[in-house]
């Protein structure tokens, strides 16, 4: 399985990992063989390598599904109701979104959601309505757009603000349903 990045552009010390699987800068492809805190070793077919934590960490948090697998699977996901009087949120660009929550126990169980139809807006609200369920209120609530933005380089600069509506209307969203 080969990135879709530009790898011609990689260095042995910058490595691309999706998957357990990494590509080189020669387009040969390894494993993860071993992780831990201050970096990982990767072993591609004669050439082992050892990943520092530090100037690769972000490519390393990288989502293994792209923005447009999440819009994909947005398209395919049936509407969720909202709870009555849920918060939207809205920003300069006339983009809208509404997240509901269903808690039990302090956990969140469900989520939902309505959007305009911004195609990074509904794939980023997608990506939230799949890894938050599960979470602890809390835990969701100190969830910022960075963190999101952080698991999606591929974003365009001109679309970056869509993960800031979408957890701001998410903690909206949330804080009704506490």
């Amino acid at each position: 399985m080969k990135m879709s990045t530009n790898v011609e552009s990689m260095t042995y010390k910058h490595l691309a990992a999706r998957k357990g699987l990494l590509v080189d800068a020669s387009g040969r492809e390894g494993v993860v063989s071993e992780r831990s805190a201050a970096g990982s070793k990767l072993t591609v077919p004669g050439l082992q390598v050892e990943w520092k934590a530090g100037c690769c960490e972000a490519r390393r948090a990288r989502s293994a599904v792209t923005i447009y697998e999440y819009l994909q699977r947005a398209f395919r996901r049936p509407p969720a109701p909202l709870p009555p009087g849920a918060a939207w949120c809205h920003d300069g660009d006339r983009n809208l979104v509404a997240f509901g929550a269903r808690l039990e126990c302090g956990r969140i169980i469900a989520l939902g959601y309505r959007s305009t139809t911004c195609a990074t807006l509904l794939a980023l609200c997608e990506h939230l309505a799949e890894m938050v369920p599960g979470m602890t209120s809390a835990e969701a609530l100190a969830y910022s757009a960075e963190d999101l933005l952080a698991l999606h380089p591929e974003i365009p600069a001109g679309r970056r603000a869509r993960a800031y509506l979408a957890v701001r209307a998410l903690h909206a969203g949330l804080s009704l349903s506490l």
